[in-house]
C-alpha cells in the first residue's frame, strides 16, 4: 500500500501602503551544509547514498522571491 501527501501551501496575507516605493530583501536564513541527502537501504541489504548540494537554496528562493515581486509592478 502507498501514500502520498499532499501539502496545499498558500500566500500570506500581507499589505503594502500605496506609498512604499521600495522594498529590501534580505537573506537572514542559517547556513546551509554544502551536501544534504540519505541512504535508502534496499531489502537485498545494498545501501545507496543520495545527497545533492545545498549550499545555494536559499539564494535561489531569494532570486525566485524577488523576480515574483517584481512581475507585480507595485514597487519602483
Amino acid at each position: 500500500m502507498l501514500f502520498t501527501t499532499l501539502d496545499v501551501l498558500r500566500p500570506a496575507q500581507v499589505e503594502f501602503a500605496p506609498e512604499v516605493e521600495s522594498l529590501l530583501i534580505v537573506n537572514n536564513s542559517k547556513v546551509q551544509p554544502e551536501y544534504f541527502g540519505h541512504t535508502t537501504r534496499f531489502f537485498t541489504g545494498q545501501a545507496q547514498e543520495v545527497s545533492v548540494p545545498t549550499d545555494s537554496v536559499s539564494l535561489f528562493a531569494l532570486s525566485v522571491l524577488a523576480e515574483e515581486i517584481d512581475n507585480i509592478n507595485f514597487f519602483s
